[in-house]
């Protein structure tokens, strides 16, 4: 198994996970960000823990791409969790980490989930590879690639989980090496060269078109909600003073020291508030009065800059550009 493209934890989290650092937990939204970001947090643990599992499948014939975000034909884009392409076939891997009985009707495409005696009717996964797998067709197509077999698998992340199914596509994670293998054997007809493999995984790879942060809050959340200053990594309390002799953050709740703790709260701006930050405006969101001292601590981080005719201009990501020393 070869992997051409890594995963990584997606803005949305990234952002729910700022959220909670930020938002006061009297806010009204607290409790629904608190509960969109468990979920969130509990599908992308879903997607590491098959990712453990693709380790299983043979060295040199599967090449993997993970959460790959592709622009369809028709201008909008679609996401992949994992992508997977063998000389036979591509595979599209959708991860669901869900507990409880799981049922899946072939015939109504429906999934039910039955907890504690209580069912419910859940959204239908094999509808979302079905158009995955149209949405990859027409891209091979566009790329000149040769029409090549392409299957869905729905994998079951939680160990807990009891499928009540007889569909092949919907298996748990840590039977889709065996599957993949399996589907790769009983496939007669080769549909790409060995040497064509690894060029069309890293096109994918390649192809990829990372989300872009929108400005827009969820639910009723403003800037005037988001708290400023610099977080402490010991104790999670907002407030730490900068101490010039030491060149660090402390904390007068738990007495931390910390070199480096601007760094998230400068990745919390960016997920919250903006891509770009000025010299003024990273005074006011870090609570610092030194203009002296904030041009330091962004001169010490690699970040592109633009000049404009009055401000410059820094231009922020997530993670953050580590410092140059």
């Amino acid at each position: 198994m070869v992997i051409v493209r890594r995963r990584s934890k997606p803005l949305k989290l990234l952002q729910f996970k700022a959220l909670e650092r930020r938002v006061s937990p009297s806010h009204i939204s607290f409790p629904k960000i608190k509960e969109d970001l468990a979920l969130r947090e509990v599908g992308y643990r879903g997607e590491v823990s098959t990712d453990y599992y693709m380790k299983f499948l043979e060295q040199d014939q599967f090449y993997l791409v993970k959460d790959l975000r592709l622009r369809s034909t028709e201008g909008d884009y679609f996401q992949m969790d994992t992508v997977v392409v063998c000389d036979k076939y591509i595979a599209i891997i959708e991860t669901k980490n869900i507990s409880g009985r799981i049922s899946f009707n072939e015939s109504t495409n429906q999934m039910f989930r039955k907890v504690n005696d209580i069912e419910q009717v859940l959204p239908n996964p094999f509808s979302q590879v079905r158009r995955q797998r149209i949405q990859l067709t027409d891209w091979f197509l566009k790329k000149g690639w040769p029409l090549l077999p392409i299957v869905e698998f729905v994998a079951l992340s939680n160990p807990s989980t009891f499928i009540d199914s007889s569909s092949k596509r919907l298996v748990p994670s840590e039977e889709i090496p065996a599957k993949l293998i399996q589907l790769q054997r009983s496939y007669q007809t080769i549909a790409l060269k060995r040497s064509e493999v690894p060029l069309i995984a890293q096109q994918l790879a390649e192809s990829h078109i990372p989300e872009i942060m929108t400005e827009v809050l969820p639910y009723q959340i403003t800037t005037k909600d988001i708290r400023k200053g610099v977080l402490c990594p010991a104790c999670s309390r907002i407030g730490m003073e900068r101490v010039l002799r030491t060149g660090s953050w402390f904390c007068a709740n738990c007495n931390h020291y910390s070199k480096d703790a601007h760094i998230q709260a400068l990745e919390d701006y960016f997920l919250l508030i903006k891509p770009t930050i000025t010299n003024r405006e990273l005074r006011d969101f870090l609570q610092i009065h030194s203009s002296s001292l904030s041009h330091y601590l962004l001169n010490q981080l690699t970040l592109p800059r633009t000049n404009s005719n009055k401000y410059t201009y820094y231009t922020l990501s997530c993670p953050l550009s580590t410092s140059k020393a």
